[in-house]
């Protein structure tokens, strides 16, 4: 059903829905699970697997989700995700009340103006390739050899060997 750098909002137990992006596992160096999906939150930049029935497609549910909360993290997650959707559309973007106003109307482009802003790094957006990073810093181990670094999400996708949009 989703496919990988599909947007999304993902809901875990005890959260709101939260908009998120489908990530492959082997992006985030884990396993994939029947029925499962590895997401990249927006917002917080953490990455969990969560069932598929967790998961909705982020344009349909846009109305309904954005306006049940109103903190700052969920605010700067609902932007991101916003800024990321502008640019698979190819629309330059950078305030948030024209971002929301788009978001609104259904993510019709008709009345904007459209030009390529650089937000993404070999198909992916450069908030998931800093995140997929940090998280790589965080678990490296002692072997150090070249042929691992080979096998790694984060090397494969800087090198431009592997793609969020395949």
């Amino acid at each position: 059903m989703f496919r990988r750098g599909d947007l999304v909002w993902g809901k875990m137990k005890t959260y709101p829905w939260w908009p998120a992006i489908i990530l492959d596992a082997k992006d985030c160096g884990k396993k994939q699970s029947k029925n499962k999906m590895w997401l990249f939150w927006f917002g917080d930049n953490k990455i969990s697997e969560l069932e598929c029935e967790r998961i909705v497609t982020f344009e349909d549910n846009y109305l309904k989700n954005a306006s049940k909360r109103s903190g700052n993290l969920f605010k700067t997650a609902v932007q991101e995700i916003l800024k990321v959707k502008a640019y698979q559309q190819h629309l330059a973007l950078d305030d948030i009340s024209s971002l929301h106003e788009w978001a609104v109307s259904g993510f019709k482009n008709s009345s904007i103006s459209c030009s390529i802003k650089k937000y993404e790094i070999n198909g992916l957006p450069e908030i998931v390739i800093n995140a997929l990073e940090n998280l790589q810093s965080k678990n490296i181990n002692d072997d150090d050899s070249d042929d691992d670094d080979e096998k790694d999400p984060v090397f494969e996708v800087q090198r431009g060997l592997k793609m969020l949009h395949g």
